[in-house]
């Protein structure tokens, strides 16, 4: 499968394992829906934001660098720990 939406759908009717981002399935740990099973080999990732110079950002993007702690780092944003 290539889309989060269907591995998590998948995972969630039981039909095998899944490597997803937290805020994917943040919900379904909650209710119990899905587990974890190899804490191990959880791991952290960058997140980059990648805009073009001299265009617009749109609102949708820039609430999102605002509200995900990224810090500009020499025109590119990084994610702050």
């Amino acid at each position: 499968m290539d889309t989060m939406p269907a591995c998590r759908a998948a995972a969630v009717a039981g039909a095998g394992v899944a490597r997803l981002p937290d805020f994917t399935i943040g919900a379904d740990f909650e209710s119990g829906r899905l587990v974890s099973i190899y804490d191990e080999w959880a791991t952290t990732a960058p997140i980059q934001v990648v805009i073009p110079p001299g265009k617009h950002t749109s609102a949708k993007v820039r609430a999102f660098i605002d509200t995900s702690q990224l810090e500009k780092v020499v025109g590119t944003w990084r994610y702050q720990n």
